[in-house]
């Protein structure tokens, strides 16, 4: 969870979002992914909410190029 502490897990997060009619919830593995979540999020025709840690990224390497592409629903990661 980064540098938020032991008192904001943001355990809530998915429990009120899901309330929410049509709500894309995206969480970044990392600084990369997230600049292409932001780029869909803000094309996304509905609400959506991005979650991440407060703190530093993990200093992955950027995309070379300066495109950048929509992400397509109902995939994931499962980082063991």
């Amino acid at each position: 969870m980064g540098e938020d502490g032991q008192t904001h897990h943001g355990h809530f997060d998915v429990t009120y979002l899901r309330s929410l009619p049509n709500m894309t919830y995206m969480v970044p593995k990392d600084e990369n992914e997230l600049r292409h979540m932001l780029f869909t999020a803000l094309r996304h025709p509905g609400p959506t909410a991005i979650r991440y840690p407060r703190g530093r990224g993990v200093g992955v390497s950027l995309d070379p190029n300066t495109e950048h592409f929509l992400l397509r629903g109902g995939s994931g990661e499962r980082r063991e």
